[in-house]
């Protein structure tokens, strides 16, 4: 009489490899994503810009222009300066623009729009030109 599966010592020996194979491939499908996900957030971590961003002392120069351009009975909220843009200008002059939310003392709010040209003067301090304040 026939059997119809050989008996396991005479089964071939393949079987082991590929069982290892497998584990391997389990393995590589944990390591994988954690290296990716550690890369990535790597990555994310040293696309933030620093603090002290040059950018920084721009941003406040064109606010402080705007707050004098606006009523002294309103306050301003001004946007972060990752939500304001510096654009360079010839004759190292740069257009700061961004927006500002105008409070009026009840409470409301208005949010306008701003732009304003930024550029330091011979003794380093930043003075401005061309401001305006859109509704």
């Amino acid at each position: 009489m026939l059997e119809a599966r050989p008996k396991l010592k005479d089964r071939p020996q393949h079987r082991a490899g590929l069982r290892r194979f497998r584990k391997a491939g389990v393995i590589a499908l944990y390591v994988f994503p954690i290296g990716l996900l550690l890369t990535a957030s790597l990555a994310v971590y040293r696309a933030r810009p620093t603090a002290d961003s040059p950018r920084n002392p721009m941003i406040t120069a064109g606010q402080h222009l705007v707050r004098k351009e606006i009523d002294g009975e309103f306050q301003t909220a001004f946007g972060g300066f990752d939500e304001t843009t510096v654009e360079p200008l010839p004759n190292n002059k740069y257009r700061i623009s961004g927006w500002v939310d105008v409070i009026s003392k009840d409470g409301i709010r208005d949010r306008m729009n701003f732009t304003c040209i930024v550029y330091r003067t011979e003794n380093g301090d930043w003075v401005g030109e061309k401001v305006a304040v859109i509704p």
